[in-house]
């Protein structure tokens, strides 16, 4: 990212409420989304930019897996592959310009009505009931299956590009074993299992790696240390505590962590814990349990909940 700070924009916020009716006939793009069952989303808040912002960026393109995510893979992380093609983007806003700021779904009804409702995983309930149907498929997984791929996993943490080589290939239609290390071995354990849990099995490792490759290499290496020390269910729990209350909050907003938690966590464990948070944007101090949400750091939060819950999962025995 660029080491001069960019301007912060000023906003006005403006809030557009009210129900209309469907024009018939429905504009042919419309017509098209219906039939195809793709979603349309409605803009319900905007801002108004008060002065003129240069925004500078690196961004990346989106992972393949095929999943969907209530994260943005590519939103964090570090080094350079196919998940991540960085370009820096420049971009110039003109003051009084008008900008989406919250969307909604819309949704077709047959009396010609169109409602709007919050999009799937824009609500805490909506990306938990996603990331637990994965952890009921992977609870399905034998016992020696599920310690495989966690050791195996586990020992990947600090390789990025092993990561990204093992999910580029386990998303080619009939994975091969071109790899080496903890990578091949995961692709030998997949080859023995019958076809329909295969690729059942399949599905699940990757949506753990996209998960795990949206936080950072600091990130993986904690989450190295709190496999070790088997601390993942009450990093899992303390992390569920922020994003239930905050999920919804898209402005700055302050909260204290639960003690409770953090004792479970002990000393060296409450720091591999407050490392992992900090690395999502959450501005922490060690031993001071406020702290303050920031919208930026939901997807990334997401990201790591999913991924302790399903690390979690694997180490079940």
């Amino acid at each position: 990212m660029d080491s001069q700070p960019s301007p912060s924009p000023s906003i006005q916020q403006v809030t557009i409420t009210g129900r209309r009716k469907l024009l018939k006939p429905l504009p042919r793009f419309m017509n098209q989304y219906r039939s195809s069952r793709k979603n349309l989303y409605v803009v319900t808040k905007t801002v108004e930019l008060l002065n003129s912002p240069v925004l500078r960026d690196i961004s990346s393109g989106n992972a393949s897996g095929g999943v969907s995510l209530p994260w943005n893979p590519a939103s964090k992380g570090e080094g350079k592959s196919k998940y991540q093609k960085q370009s820096e983007l420049v971009l110039s806003l003109q003051k009084g310009m008008v900008m989406a700021y919250k969307k909604k779904l819309l949704v077709f009804e047959d009396d010609g009505w169109g409602r709007i409702e919050e999009p799937f995983g824009q609500t805490f309930e909506c990306m938990e009931e996603e990331v637990f149907i994965r952890v009921r498929k992977v609870a399905l997984l034998s016992r020696n299956i599920r310690a495989i791929m966690l050791i195996n996993i586990q020992a990947m943490l600090g390789d990025r590009r092993a990561l990204e080589a093992l999910m580029d290939t386990l998303e080619q239609e009939k994975p091969l074993g071109h790899l080496n290390g903890p990578g091949a071995t995961i692709l030998d354990e997949l080859a023995r299992i019958p076809e329909y849990p295969h690729v059942d099995a399949v599905y699940l490792i990757l949506y753990l790696l996209e998960a795990i490759m949206v936080l950072s290499d600091t990130q993986h290496a904690l989450l190295a240390q709190s496999m070790e020390k088997r601390i993942l269910p009450y990093q899992r729990e303390l992390v569920r505590s922020i994003l239930e209350p905050n999920f919804k909050y898209p402005w700055w907003i302050p909260f204290t962590l639960d003690p409770q938690l953090l004792a479970l966590l002990q000393d060296e464990g409450v720091a591999i814990t407050y490392g992992l948070l900090q690395e999502c944007g959450l501005r922490m101090e060690l031993n001071n349990p406020r702290s303050t949400w920031d919208l930026g750091a939901k997807e990334p939060l997401s990201a790591l909940y999913a991924s302790l819950c399903l690390l979690q999962q694997l180490s079940e025995a």
